[in-house]
């Protein structure tokens, strides 16, 4: 009989400095999340995006089987199947105020890298995808099984085909099918397959190189723009850019002084945030 996991749902820690790691831990249920654990998320996603010492956010499942496979189908059944028997009607469906991979979605406009470690599958596929940078373990595989249940994924479809060739999408979102990590690397869905060994190092020295080589309003700057302009033709988008560019100087007077300063020292910047 496996053992009952004693530790919280969701945890929140801190590999190096400047950088926060979330990782999904109900390794039992393959990293499927209860609702409390979804809340529980998306608070850390709060805490982070609202950290000014958080420069760059990891999202990792525990265990070496699964990524995560989203809600715990099982779990919500036996909810349903309560609120069913009881003399009051179940609440009509909500709106939440704000999701991970929902609408309306939460904007966190801070570099986020998932460390794929196995199946990412439902939500899971979606929180992936909910993120800038995937880097996948040799083990892991992704999919957006939905259409094989008879169901439309709540962000996937809208996030798979502005994340990878629209053919490649289309293939993808219609099968169902799940995909290994050769195929999601060689569609162009991660950017890196690495052994499963190496993948928490992987992923936290690419968060470490990006806080030591990069000024983080920068990168924050730059991941909004796209964010805000991907919809605009290339004329319209440059004109952001060009304010954007200024706009960077008006909140980070200090690194973008001292970016210049440290290449012509020929040393490493020292970052501020301002």
């Amino acid at each position: 009989m496996t053992a009952e996991n004693t530790q919280p749902e969701i945890m929140y820690t801190t590999p190096a400095e400047h950088v926060r790691l979330i990782t999904m831990n109900r390794p039992e249920t393959l990293n499927s999340l209860t609702l409390d654990g979804n809340r529980a998320m998306l608070n850390y996603v709060r805490e982070f995006r609202d950290d000014p010492d958080a420069w760059v956010l990891i999202l990792t499942g525990a265990g070496e089987r699964s990524f995560s496979t989203g809600l715990d189908l099982r779990r919500q059944a036996q909810q349903d199947a309560a609120s069913a028997s009881g003399q009051e009607p179940p609440p009509p469906p909500q709106v939440p105020d704000e999701g991970l991979h929902s609408y309306p979605s939460i904007e966190v406009f801070k570099p986020v890298i998932a460390a794929i470690n196995g199946y990412a599958f439902g939500g899971g596929s979606e929180m992936a995808l909910w993120a800038d940078i995937r880097i996948m373990s040799e083990n892991a595989e992704m999919g957006l099984l939905e259409p094989r249940r008879g169901l439309l994924s709540i962000s996937g479809t809208t996030r798979m085909s502005r994340s990878i060739p629209i053919g490649l999408a289309m293939e993808l979102i219609i099968t169902g099918r799940r995909y290994k990590a050769p195929d999601c690397y060689r569609m162009g869905l991660v950017s890196q397959v690495v052994p499963q060994a190496e993948l928490m190092d992987t992923a936290v020295a690419m968060a470490t190189e990006i806080v030591t080589e990069c000024s983080p309003i920068a990168t924050r700057v730059a991941k909004e723009h796209i964010a805000r302009t991907l919809h605009l033709p290339v004329r319209e988008a440059l004109q952001v850019q060009s304010l954007n560019s200024t706009r960077l100087r008006q909140l980070s007077p200090k690194d973008t002084a001292e970016g210049p300063r440290a290449f012509t020292e020929k040393r490493k910047p020292q970052w501020v945030g301002g």
